[in-house]
């Protein structure tokens, strides 16, 4: 049984025994009311972030209730972690640490080697050799939490006694009514107790005497103390851990703004905003491509992307050794980076290197330093986590890059565009059925054409979204296929066998949606066939959205002097200095974006043409016009749909007087009449203004009966069946 001596009395217990630094710490004033197993495993959690726990010792009799015994391999981690726990609040209750009197046996055994047994040997006997101490006669004395009196003023404040209904909206609403508030932090499991954390002390001093013993809706009374000056690293640094079962801490670095740090690249030190996580690369990127500002940034669904990506490379690299502790602390952070909790951090433009690596290295230094924030190190360090041979282990910007392009377009198509089409597609069904029955004037080269319902008209824009939905569903399998694997040139120099259809599978995962690993990375890093190929797909969109925006538009217009045959939503008001004014301004957006779309189009196939040997170099501004075009298509299409589309309505009187007044109805008259006679009693109708009905029957060419009766643009809608 693992044995660990217990620690000499504190001074508050009656003694002034100060004990040497060694490899074994002794906890006390430990909750005794958790099992302890769960405390034996949250105690490992906790301090094996600070290094290798060689064992955690905790029994269940009356003497060593609300005690533990943690040994670590060497006494420096030892001395780092009671530094920095102590005093640290764990399930509800204020650790006390000190140094063991002696090492505990998994120490011995350690450190003795090859000797380990023997020597774990002579140490349980020399232990039993000692002279047995005189027991105290009075009961150990419980070691008690600090006094709240007699914490120092911090500018975090520690929550107990919180009632379970609260929430940490909550919390949110009671003490952001106190200014300089940064966070609230609640604790996963523990609804009791939380921390939140102001800008400074003297706001911190404000909140706490405002709100101490505050009587909440369920009337029980809040305890609002200062928390342990240490409170915020060891928080951190327990809630990292892979096996808390708790949620990653948030970050505090927001606290840091107005200060800087430096952080260092193979150029030499460069100083960068404390506050932020990127490192020197991306500092220097930022300094060097000063080109269209916060506009042209990189897109934020391709940041996503990078995200996706780099958790399933962590996630596969722990099967190629990469520290397990490491990789979760990736994935953590690249969870932040897939949310969008992290955009703020990614500031490059797309005007940059034509491989995106300014790109990739901010994603790696981001991720880098968020995840040594989750570990309790230093923002800068690249210890424990580096940028480069951690988080970008077996990669290269040549092919995470245009893996991430993939992802990116592939998650908004299938999220975005697709839906918004079919949502589109839908409402235009609708109005075909609501108009099938009404018959209206055809138009060919904007002038008048043979009749034909209004729900014909509209079933051909359905057809344009039918074949759209098509083209984009078309496009998706070469999206799919991913470059990940083929590192620099395509040869996946520094990876694994294996790796690139293992990091696809993990990326299917992580998404929901299917990938799978490029079969050819030359091709898959050369050229972005697969990319100006979507990009054709919108582009096609964009014709119709243009074609069925402007029909819409022009049948819409009037509403005294215009077309008039459609009714359109009026949604706000459309001039400033004509009153009552109203434009078809859905429509209008429409165009613009299909516009804009088809710009975009001109930009994605130059430069996919830019795939010079084995790299194209013009991988942003392709994966920035595609990504544009798909987000515009589809928030284009939706607004369209719901502001206009929807509200439609057929001005039915108006496309009657229309119909009847139009002289394109003679073409019912050509198989009883002949071209020539219908071509002259049209002529006369025209020139004269009267209808076709008065100058048919003015001509001798019918009677009135016998026009009524071959001219009814109800039998004008289809072809004939054919003669028997």
């Amino acid at each position: 049984m693992e044995v660990a001596t217990r620690a000499a009395p504190s001074q508050s217990e009656g003694s002034s025994t100060v004990l040497e630094p060694n490899e074994t710490l002794y906890i006390q004033n430990l909750n005794e009311n958790i099992k302890l197993p769960v405390l034996k495993q949250s105690l490992e959690a906790l301090f094996s972030t600070y290094g290798k726990v060689l064992s955690v010792v905790a029994h269940t009799n009356v003497r060593m209730r609300g005690q533990a015994f943690v040994s670590f391999k060497s006494k420096d981690t030892a001395e780092k972690a009671m530094r920095e726990v102590n005093g640290f609040p764990l399930y509800g209750k204020a650790m006390r640490i000190t140094f063991a009197k002696s090492k505990s046996d998994s120490v011995v055994r350690y450190l003795a080697g090859p000797d380990g047994e023997s020597a774990l040997e002579a140490h349980k006997k020399a232990r039993l050799a000692e002279k047995p101490v005189k027991r105290r006669t009075l009961a150990r004395v419980q070691a008690n939490q600090l006094p709240d009196e007699y914490l120092p003023p911090n500018k975090i404040l520690f929550l107990q006694q919180i009632p379970s209904s609260t929430t940490r909206e909550d919390l949110q609403k009671l003490f952001g009514a106190y200014p300089n508030l940064l966070e609230v932090r609640t604790i996963p499991g523990r609804s009791d107790i939380a921390f939140v954390e102001y800008n400074d002390i003297p706001s911190g001093v404000q909140a706490r005497e405002a709100t101490n013993g505050y009587t909440m809706p369920s009337g029980e009374r809040l305890k609002v103390s200062y928390a342990p000056p240490n409170a915020r690293v060891c928080f951190a640094r327990y809630l990292s851990s892979s096996r808390a079962v708790c949620e990653a801490p948030k970050s505090t670095i927001a606290s840091l703004q107005g200060q800087i740090r430096k952080e260092r690249d193979t150029f030499g030190d460069l100083e960068v905003p404390a506050d932020k996580y990127w490192g020197a690369q991306t500092q220097r990127s930022s300094q060097n491509f000063r080109i269209g500002g916060e506009a042209e940034r990189m897109p934020l669904p391709l940041i996503k992307a990078f995200g996706v990506l780099k958790k399933a490379a962590a996630t596969v690299n722990k099967n190629y050794g990469l520290d397990p502790k490491i990789s979760d602390a990736i994935c953590q952070a690249a969870d932040e980076v897939i949310s969008g909790k992290l955009a703020s951090h990614f500031p490059l433009v797309v005007f940059q290197t034509g491989s995106g690596t300014q790109t990739n290295m901010n994603v790696n230094e981001v991720i880098s330093n968020r995840a040594i924030e989750l570990l309790g190190g230093e923002l800068g360090s690249k210890k424990p986590v580096h940028p480069n041979d951690d988080v970008n282990r077996s990669q290269s910007s040549n092919d995470t890059f245009p893996t991430a392009m993939h992802i990116a377009s592939v998650l908004e198509i299938t999220q975005e565009l697709l839906p918004a089409l079919r949502h589109l597609r839908e409402a235009l069904d609708a109005k075909r059925e609501e108009f099938k029955d009404i018959i209206k004037i055809g138009r060919t080269h904007l002038q008048d054409a043979t009749p034909l319902t209004l729900g014909q008209e509209f079933s051909g824009y359905v057809a344009q979204l039918d074949a759209s939905i098509e083209r984009v569903q078309s496009v998706l399998p070469h999206l799919r296929q991913l470059a990940q694997g083929g590192t620099a040139v395509g040869t996946g120099l520094n990876t694994f066998k294996g790796f690139d259809v293992a990091v696809a599978d993990e990326i299917s995962n992580i998404t929901g949606e299917k990938f799978l690993t490029a079969p050819n990375k030359f091709e898959a890093l050369a050229t972005h066939d697969a990319m100006v190929e979507a990009s054709g797909a919108m582009n096609t969109i964009a014709v119709s959205f243009m074609k069925i925006a402007n029909d819409i538009r022009y049948l819409g217009s009037g509403p005294r002097c215009g077309l008039g045959e459609l009714a359109l939503p009026e949604n706000e008001p459309g001039s400033s200095i004509m009153p009552g004014k109203v434009n078809p301004t859905q429509c209008e957006a429409l165009t613009m974006v299909s516009a804009q779309v088809m710009g975009n189009n001109v930009a994605v196939s130059v430069g996919g043409s830019y795939g010079q040997f084995e790299l194209n170099v013009f991988k942003p501004v392709i994966a920035k016009n595609l990504l544009s075009s798909i987000r515009l298509l589809a928030d284009g299409a939706r607004s369209f749909t719901d502001h206009c589309v929807v509200g439609i309505k057929a001005n039915e009187k108006r496309i009657n007087t229309l119909l009847n007044e139009s002289l394109m109805l003679a073409t019912a008259l050509n198989a009883r009449l002949g071209y020539d006679n219908v071509a002259k009693a049209a002529k006369k109708a025209h020139k004269e203004d009267l209808t076709l009905k008065e100058s048919t029957v003015g001509l001798g060419l019918l009677t009135p009966e016998e026009f009524d009766q071959q001219v009814r643009p109800e039998l004008m809608l289809g072809p004939k069946d054919a003669p028997k």
